[in-house]
């Protein structure tokens, strides 16, 4: 039996267990990351476990200021290489319906088109699922921001299957890898250039 803050296991709460289970999952792959994280060449930690892709960058700002960052969608997401377009649709309370086009070198030079649904809880993280679009069969994932001493970790864990043939989807993640690492590096800068 597990026994945290003197409650067992059992008397948690759903949402909490599975907080503590993406937090699990996100800092598993970095327990072996010295105490600089990443290189300052390459700021991003990228891994992938069961065909989830976690990207993570550490910001030496308050969980607020990347947060701000993350929730601007439309701004934001126009810096992206690979989101050409995006129109919020709809807002109510925490949940926020929103049209992305993509087109990278991950989508073939196709313009793909997806209907996405956003869950915010303030401050700490951005659910988010594929409601439609075509082309691809699973989207989902989440940003989980997470204070810690010096900053903020920003965390991007995205589960995506394309609907592809089987021999085309090794060069699919390569292209989607590299275009992660280098929307998250953008996302860096972004966060970083509302410190100063």
């Amino acid at each position: 039996m597990v026994v945290i803050n003197g409650i067992r296991h059992g008397q948690l709460s759903r949402s909490f267990r599975r907080t503590l289970l993406l937090v699990g999952l996100i800092l598993s792959p970095l327990i072996s990351i010295d105490s600089t994280f990443a290189s300052k060449n390459d700021p991003v930690v990228l891994s992938r476990v069961n065909g989830v892709t976690t990207a993570s960058i550490m910001v030496s700002v308050p969980q607020t200021q990347a947060w701000d960052v993350l929730i601007q969608y439309e701004k934001t997401a126009l810096k992206m290489p690979d989101i050409k377009d995006i129109k919020i649709l709809s807002r109510k309370g925490p949940l926020i319906k929103l049209q992305q086009t993509y087109k990278a070198p991950y989508t073939f030079g196709l313009k793909i088109q997806a209907l996405i649904e956003i869950e915010e809880k303030p401050k700490s993280m951005l659910n988010y699922r594929l409601i439609e679009g075509k082309h691809i069969r699973k989207l989902e994932g989440n940003w989980i921001l997470i204070p810690v001493n010096g900053g903020t970790l920003v965390a991007h864990r995205i589960d995506i299957e394309p609907s592809l043939p089987g021999i085309l989807k090794p060069l699919f993640f390569k292209s989607f890898d590299a275009n992660l690492k280098e929307s998250m590096v953008i996302i860096r800068r972004e966060i970083l250039s509302g410190a100063s």
